[in-house]
């Protein structure tokens, strides 16, 4: 009895059907490779990376991914200024998600801003993201530019807001001079 390869299973291994007679030509432009016996083996390409994680066609298994998480000031400001010298930055989650980076660009306008720094303190949910009270420089840990700042948050599930509670030190702004910040983390979310 001949056999023949009819596909691949999730582990990409060639799964064999029996055939009887044989087959000649070609099936959807691929080339067939006659078998020893006289029956045709179709020769398939192999599934791509991204697909073997289906459980069949169309249906994905479930899964991980890297995805940003938007942080935006509450009161409906990520600006600070004369008057507003602290901001809780929240994010709520709409799907199970672990922050794993954190990404804090700040924009500075006039001379007072200048010295200012923007630090503070993380929670997932009610709980401290820190191995001690204090305040955390962001600017330093969120830079755009460091690396090996990897973190590993308390994964949390949807409805759960993840918070930066920061507030400026070294001094107040003055007259219209503002510091503009745009937060987010990146992380890994089950989908």
């Amino acid at each position: 009895m001949t056999m023949q390869v009819v596909g691949y299973d999730d582990a990409g291994e060639p799964v064999y059907q029996p055939v009887h007679g044989a087959v000649m030509g070609s099936v959807m432009g691929r080339r067939q490779h006659h078998a020893a016996h006289g029956g045709a083996q179709i020769t398939l390409p192999p599934k791509p990376e991204w697909r073997h994680g289906e459980l069949a066609h169309g249906v994905q298994a479930p899964d991980t991914g890297m995805f940003p998480l938007p942080l935006s000031g509450t009161g409906g400001t990520n600006t600070f200024s004369a008057t507003t010298a602290a901001i809780t930055f929240q994010g709520s989650l709409q799907k199970p998600f672990r922050c794993e980076r954190l990404i804090f660009i700040v924009t500075r306008v006039g001379a007072s801003a200048a010295n200012l720094r923007a630090q503070g303190q993380m929670f997932i949910g009610t709980d401290l993201q820190q191995g001690e009270l204090g305040f955390l420089g962001f600017e330093s840990l969120g830079a755009v530019t460091a690396f090996g700042t990897r973190l590993t948050l308390t994964p949390a599930n949807h409805g759960v807001f993840v918070r930066l509670q920061t507030q400026l030190v070294g001094g107040v702004l003055a007259g219209s001079d503002v510091i503009l910040i745009n937060t987010y983390f990146l992380g890994q979310i089950i989908h």
